[in-house]
């Protein structure tokens, strides 16, 4: 009997033992990050995996990696891409440094799309220019004033 409580006890103290271990592993590092755009409501999405309709703020879970990407995308406007680094502060193997990403916050200049031009459909061509002719007859000039004129008459022609 003190066989049986003695195996049970020796059991559950070893499939403790796994669970315990996990407790003393380091939480995944997270790191906040602020997003806006002009003009604001574009969507963001991040390499590392989050997205967000801006302005927004995401905890990003932060691995191995030394940079990240931010898309912004709004209809009507030309989407942009953002590079940003994930900084690290020295820390040990039992308190690792504080991590931050640069530049936070993160902002993006949306571009509005020039639209596209449009065609009038009863537009009427071009006239074209009607082609000077040179006169036949040269006119002389008149001799006299009318007159009722209160001009001088020209002088006479050479």
């Amino acid at each position: 009997m003190h066989r049986i409580v003695f195996i049970a006890i020796a059991g559950s103290l070893l499939a403790g033992c796994s669970s315990v271990s996990d407790a003393f592993k380091p939480a995944p590092q997270t790191a906040s990050v602020r997003l806006e755009s002009t003009p604001p409501g574009a969507t963001a999405t991040t390499s590392i995996g989050p997205s967000c309709q801006t302005p927004c703020e995401l905890s990003l879970p932060i691995t191995t990696a030394e940079e990240m990407t931010v898309d912004f995308s709004l209809a009507k406007h030309q989407p942009q891409t953002v590079a940003a680094m994930i900084v690290r502060q020295p820390g040990d193997v039992y308190a690792p440094g504080a991590v931050s990403i640069d530049p936070n916050p993160i902002v993006a200049q949306l571009v509005p799309e020039k639209p596209a031009r449009r065609t009038r459909k009863n537009a009427t061509p071009a006239r074209a220019a009607a082609p000077q002719t040179a006169p036949t007859a040269e006119v002389a000039p008149p001799t006299a004033a009318p007159r009722n004129s209160v001009f001088p008459p020209p002088p006479p022609s050479r």
